[in-house]
């Protein structure tokens, strides 16, 4: 992706066509903020700001029940990308294999850095799947269109994991969690699906560290001597 001079992210550098068409799964919100941290450069804040008002805008108009959003998204204001679009698949206005990835991208913001706005999305997504499931992971499909209708017919881990991953932001969702760690530690796939059900693990097992800038890593080191020093 690139940042444009309108503060989005569009596709790469090579889109001079467009400013506003973007891919969700791009949408690295923890990535950005740490960006933010280590330069001081409030653009990426900015980035941050209109990327969750995209999501807002989008869902409440196309996904208001789902909280889904589709592998890549046009215009402004923001609408689902046409079918077969830059030749894709003819499901990219709909949640299929790119956009299956949010659910991690967005999580990782409240867990790292207490994003409010990552929580409500993902809390939204996580109990739409959960009653569209009946609490059972092993009944996620590979694709939905944005009302929640099947598109895919079986599980696949770049669907399950990141759905179980944006479940984590509640102690209510434990038992589903749960069984989606379970079905995840056995799934055996392909490169892509098995990558990102890697990622995923590490995520929820606490494995996927926040960077921490240098001169914060002073900070706490002091912070914690000091702590040490008023505990003897």
């Amino acid at each position: 992706s690139n940042v444009t001079n309108n503060n989005r992210l569009n596709l790469g550098d090579w889109d001079s066509k467009s400013s506003l068409n973007t891919r969700p799964s791009d949408w690295m919100m923890s990535h950005l903020r740490a960006f933010y941290e280590f330069t001081g450069d409030k653009t990426w804040l900015t980035v941050i700001n209109n990327l969750y008002d995209v999501y807002t805008q989008f869902s409440n108009k196309y996904s208001p029940n789902t909280g889904l959003i589709s592998d890549f998204v046009v215009k402004n204001p923001p609408q689902p990308a046409p079918k077969d679009f830059l030749n894709e698949s003819q499901y990219t206005n709909a949640y299929y294999y790119n956009a299956s990835r949010v659910p991690l991208r967005i999580v990782m913001d409240y867990a790292m850095y207490g994003e409010k706005r990552s929580k409500v999305i993902s809390d939204k997504v996580s109990s739409w799947i959960q009653n569209k499931t009946n609490g059972n992971p092993s009944k996620i499909v590979d694709g939905y269109q944005l009302n929640g209708s099947n598109i895919g017919s079986y599980p696949t881990a770049v669907f399950v994991s990141p759905f179980i991953a944006a479940s984590t932001t509640k102690s209510d969702n434990q038992k589903w969690v749960n069984s989606g760690w379970d079905w995840m530690k056995n799934k055996k796939e392909s490169y892509f699906s098995d990558s990102y059900n890697l990622l995923t693990m590490l995520f929820i097992t606490g494995n996927w560290w926040k960077p921490v800038p240098d001169d914060k890593k002073i900070e706490n080191l002091i912070n914690d001597e000091t702590q040490k020093g008023y505990d003897k």
